[in-house]
């Protein structure tokens, strides 16, 4: 039951994070839902290929390389991730609201940092 609770907990420290919590926290008001059903549906259609290309993977490479693509893909997801969203902690929605109104006035794309 511990080993259990312990993968599931870090099993979804990470994608739920990104896929329901930041959504919430970085996009302005008037477009929040929209953008939150397309990262929830990202997020989704994402974990299926990503199952599927594991399956077809290792059947014909093996699981050293399967879990070295994997690894990889991994890296650069966290890279992505990482220089592409804007860090909200200690923030309220009204300062990420009012930064965003700022940049769409200046022309900016309201998710880039």
């Amino acid at each position: 039951m511990f080993l259990y609770g312990r993968t599931f907990f870090f099993a979804n420290c990470g994608p739920n994070m990104t896929t329901f919590i930041m959504p919430v926290e970085l996009f302005p008001a008037r477009f929040r839902m929209t953008f939150h059903w397309i990262a929830g549906a990202a997020g989704k259609v994402g974990a299926m290929i990503g199952a599927m290309v594991f399956l077809i993977t290792s059947q014909a490479r093996g699981m050293g390389v399967t879990s070295s693509i994997l690894a990889g893909i991994c890296m650069v997801g966290m890279a992505v991730t990482m220089l592409f969203t804007r860090e909200t902690v200690g923030r309220s929605l009204e300062e990420n609201k009012n930064e965003n109104e700022n940049e769409s006035v200046q022309g900016k794309c309201f998710t880039c940092s």
